[in-house]
């Protein structure tokens, strides 16, 4: 099995950014060989469309994996 690499990215209000990261990191990951991807999208706590749409990016990439903070904890927490 290839080893996996975990990409952690807090986002706080930021709807738009994940669908632009995501292409990016996708276009890296199908661009190399002998590695998966996986991409730890963490909602801190957003106020906004940014857990709605790291829901979408999931509901058709395996590799985006969205975790939902009750709240904002800031960014040092939403990587730990």
């Amino acid at each position: 099995m290839p080893p996996l690499v975990s990409v952690v990215v807090p986002f706080y209000n930021e709807e738009r950014n994940p669908t632009v990261l995501t292409d990016r990191l996708d276009a890296v990951f199908d661009s190399i060989e002998g590695y998966v991807g996986e991409y730890l999208f963490v909602n801190d706590g957003s106020s906004d469309g940014t857990g709605e749409e790291l829901g979408r990016l999931a509901s058709f990439n395996p590799r985006v994996k969205p975790l939902h903070l009750t709240k904002n904890c800031g960014q040092s927490v939403a990587l730990v």
